[in-house]
Parts: structure tokens; C-alpha cells; sequence
């Protein structure tokens, strides 16, 4: 065996180790959008419950939509860089493939407003007026919250649940769901989180749109390719 059927060999298995570690990763994507699913559909089965728009259904479902639209994407990506030749992206189907893209960057977007809107009603909660035990709302509809764990109050255990004075509504104005100061701070931290990471996300997809704009132009060295890189980096980083 020469040297050039080894190298070739080499590659092949160098090739087929990465297609493997990307199954690997898109299962585990998969994997983790299962349970982002089950966890929206929990949580939305208490603050939902009462019903409402189609605006905030979306927004109970927030992660579940962000990550769909995040998989689509990196579908669209795998068959435009691997699966698929480049002469199958012309005409309509180039069109069709642009147009999904672009619904999933509204998806994305949405992301941020619903994260955006949490942040902010989270931020401005007030105590509940005359409440100073979590036992006078007992048996009146309304749930407890912290750290993504709900439970419908009752009697047998509003003590159990928190022995705080003051409480907070998460989510005015249907006001069926209560936490005490540190599950309002823990529910905080988490949206600024959920928000923060949506930001840094979009930055990076605009970045790399920006990337291809330029590739496209055959623009591929200078500064602002590397300024571009650069910034990629500094987001990935951030997460």
C-alpha cells in the first residue's frame, strides 16, 4: 500500500469519525428539544390553564419555538453544505429554502421579545397587599412557583411549600401563580438568562449572515472578515 492510498484511507476514516460525532450531537440536540418540550408543556398546563391568546400561548412556548427554529436551521445547513449540491439551490427551491429560514429568524425573534416581556414583568413585580402567609391563598386556584417547579396550593401543604411573608404574582394579569422572594429571584435569573442567551444567539447568526453576504461577493480576507470571526468568537465564548 503507497503512501497516497494510506492518506486517502486516513481521511475517509477522519471523515466518517466526524459525520459520526455529528449524529451524536443532533441526537442529543434532539434529545434535549424533547425535554424543553415536556418542560413548556408542564409549566403551561398551570400558568395556561385559564386559557388565553394566541400571543400567549406563543409565549408559553417560547423555548419549545426558539428550538425548533434553531433544529430547522441546522437541517437547512446540513443540506446546504452536505447533503445536497449546490445546483439543487437555484430557481423556486432556493426561494422555498430562503423563506423557511426567514420564518425561523421570526421565530427567533419572538423568542426574544417573550423572553424580553418575563424579564420585565419579573423586574416590576410588587408584593401582594395583606398576604403575609402563603396559607391565605390556599384552595383559591392558584399555584407556587420556584425554580421551574409548580404546585397547586392547598391547605395539606401551603406550610411545606414556604414559610416567607411576602409573595409575588409571575403572571399578571391572570395572577394564578405565586412565588416567595427567593423563588422571584431565582425565576429572574433565569429569564435574564433565557433572554441573554437569545441576544447572543441572534448576534451570532447575524454575523455569520453577515459572513456568507460577504463570501458571496468574494470577499474573504481583510478586516471586517476578521472582525467578523473575532466577533463569533467572543459570543460563542459568552455562552
Amino acid at each position: 500500500m503507497n503512501f497516497k492510498s494510506l492518506s486517502k484511507i486516513i481521511d475517509n476514516s477522519a471523515l466518517d469519525l466526524f459525520q459520526l460525532l455529528k449524529l451524536l450531537v443532533y441526537f442529543l440536540l434532539l434529545i434535549n428539544f424533547v425535554l424543553y418540550v415536556r418542560l413548556d408543556w408542564e409549566i403551561a398546563s398551570y400558568t395556561m390553564r385559564n386559557g388565553g391568546s394566541l400571543l400567549d400561548w406563543t409565549r408559553a412556548f417560547a423555548t419549545t419555538i426558539d428550538e425548533s427554529a434553531w433544529i430547522i436551521l441546522i437541517i437547512l445547513f446540513e443540506l446546504e453544505t452536505y447533503v445536497l449540491s449546490d445546483d439543487f439551490f437555484s430557481g423556486l427551491r432556493a426561494k422555498l429554502l430562503h423563506g423557511v429560514r426567514y420564518i425561523c429568524y421570526g421565530f427567533l425573534v419572538h423568542s426574544l421579545y417573550a423572553f424580553g416581556i418575563y424579564v420585565y414583568e419579573l423586574s416590576v413585580a410588587t408584593a401582594i397587599a395583606d398576604i403575609s402567609d402563603l396559607c391565605q391563598l390556599a384552595g383559591e386556584g392558584i399555584s407556587f412557583a420556584t425554580n421551574l417547579v409548580y404546585t397547586d396550593l392547598d391547605p395539606a401543604n401551603c406550610a411545606i411549600l414556604s414559610n416567607a411573608s411576602q409573595f409575588f404574582y409571575t403572571d399578571p394579569p391572570e395572577f394564578i401563580i405565586v412565588t416567595d422572594e427567593p423563588g422571584l429571584v431565582i425565576e429572574l435569573q433565569l429569564a435574564w438568562v433565557d433572554f441573554l442567551e437569545v441576544v447572543v444567539w441572534l448576534l451570532i447568526l447575524l454575523t455569520i449572515e453577515v459572513g456568507i453576504r460577504l463570501q458571496d461577493r468574494s470577499i474573504t480576507r481583510g478586516m471586517l472578515i476578521k472582525a467578523l470571526t473575532w466577533a463569533i468568537l467572543a459570543a460563542t465564548s459568552a455562552l
